[in-house]
């Protein structure tokens, strides 16, 4: 196994583990890594109240990366045009994180979602929305829950990069 492929376990395994802490005095998510092969890399359901799957859910696309992007700048990522519209092909809440592996035992973990505004690939993700922080996390567990209860065929996010609408 390469570097490259620790590097990703690495960042997946981060991810999972972020979406399984506990948010505002709650479990709020149930990750499922969806395989090597799989087109996204986790399947997240929402818990209700009681810590039980309720209907409501997104899936989740990681990328990582051992280099450091400049100061300001954000985590650099690559996710072509075609396989950005395939994840909003799905019709439901879809999330990019991206894990900067910044040294030491230290990761940043940065979201946007891929909503229905993206037009083409995804190669910046901007330092704005990180997974470590609990009102991200309650962020993306509302507008998910939001999403499936509006009945709406297009999903709109808050989580979104500098410009996009």
């Amino acid at each position: 196994m390469g570097t490259e492929d620790q590097l990703g376990r690495l960042g997946e395994s981060i991810v999972a583990r972020l979406f399984h802490l506990e948010t505002l005095g709650a479990y709020r998510f149930s990750c499922c890594f969806l395989g090597a092969k799989a087109q996204l890399d986790f399947l997240v359901n929402l818990l209700d109240e009681n810590g039980i799957e309720y209907g409501p859910f997104f899936f989740v696309q990681v990328k990582t990366t051992a280099g450091i992007a400049a100061s300001g700048s954000g985590v650099p990522v690559r996710l072509g045009g075609a396989k950005m519209r395939a994840a909003k092909a799905r019709k439901v809440p879809v999330y990019l994180a991206a894990v900067s592996s910044v040294g030491g035992d230290r990761e940043e973990v940065y979201a946007i979602a891929i909503h229905a505004a993206l037009q083409s690939g995804v190669s910046v993700v901007p330092r704005l929305f990180s997974l470590r922080q609990e009102e991200t996390r309650l962020m993306i567990f509302n507008e998910v829950h939001e999403y499936f209860q509006s009945g709406m065929k297009v999903f709109k996010s808050r989580l979104t990069r500098v410009g996009d609408k």
